[in-house]
């Protein structure tokens, strides 16, 4: 294995809009590479555009690198 390590996060969600920008704020806060993988299971409440809001403004930086899977999507 070459280069620094990373921590791999999984993050699943389904109707998580009141807390999910909150968790994540939680989760890149911890000091240690890592990459977020959140697979949202088809939720209807309004969490994917929370999600994707969060992606845009939140750019991945060497400690933290965040990857959106939405199920029924291809991994892109």
């Amino acid at each position: 294995m070459t280069g620094n390590p990373r921590l791999s996060v999984l993050v699943p969600v389904f109707n998580e809009v009141a807390t999910v920008r909150t968790l994540l704020e939680r989760v890149r806060a911890v000091r240690y590479p890592k990459e977020i993988i959140v697979v949202d299971d088809c939720s209807k409440d309004g969490t994917r555009a929370v999600l994707e809001e969060f992606q845009r403004t939140t750019p991945d930086t060497p400690e933290n690198r965040l990857v959106l899977v939405i199920a029924g999507e291809e991994p892109g």
